[in-house]
């Protein structure tokens, strides 16, 4: 509803979302996008404008780059983890 889609049931969202998302997952496409996105397109075509779709499927994108960003600090720690273990 925030986005101005008012014609999706619940049943779809659990029934179409996963699709999109497995589509996502063939490896012809860095993290998915295009993908993914097509696919949000394709299969919600008839509940919103394609620009509201699209929006979702940077959503879905986000999801993913929030949660690495968030891993970005401890990437140096871990790092010399590794190092440390490679020379015993």
């Amino acid at each position: 509803k925030a986005l101005g889609i008012h014609k999706v049931s619940f049943l779809s969202v659990i029934g179409l979302v996963p699709i999109a998302i497995f589509a996502g997952l063939i490896p012809i496409a860095i993290m998915g996008i295009g993908v993914r996105d097509t696919a949000f397109i394709l299969l919600f075509q008839s509940m919103g404008t394609k620009e509201q779709i699209i929006l979702i499927g940077i959503f879905a994108t986000a999801r993913y780059l929030v949660v690495g960003a968030l891993g970005i600090p401890f990437i140096s720690k871990y790092i010399s983890k590794i190092i440390v273990h490679k020379k015993v």
